[in-house]
């Protein structure tokens, strides 16, 4: 009887944890169907998109992005990674210089 009450205090113990978690894996999940499910919406805007397009005018027509991502390099400057849904779109300097969808 006390393993078993045991048991079930540290299931729920574990389960307080976990139910804070629980909006977090739900934000994560929704952008990992984004980026795994063909959106034809989202295909069609980014079609519209051409390269040499800002950064901001990129974000005002498709909002803000799934995830984003920065580096600098020597002699190339600052390369930016937009994320929507199976798409990555990348900036050279300010300006889209490549469409990718995966």
């Amino acid at each position: 009887m006390k393993k078993r009450l045991l048991i079930t205090a540290s299931v729920l113990a574990l389960g307080v944890g976990v139910a804070g978690c629980t909006e977090e894996a739900e934000k994560e999940l929704e952008k990992l169907e984004r980026s795994t499910t063909n959106n034809p919406a989202l295909n069609r805007k980014v079609a519209t998109i051409a390269l040499g397009t800002s950064v901001e005018t990129v974000k005002k027509k498709l909002g803000k992005p799934d995830n984003y991502q920065v580096s600098r390099t020597a002699g190339l400057g600052k390369t930016e990674y937009l994320y929507y849904g199976q798409w990555q779109m990348s900036f050279t300097n300010g300006k889209l210089d490549s469409k990718n969808k995966y």
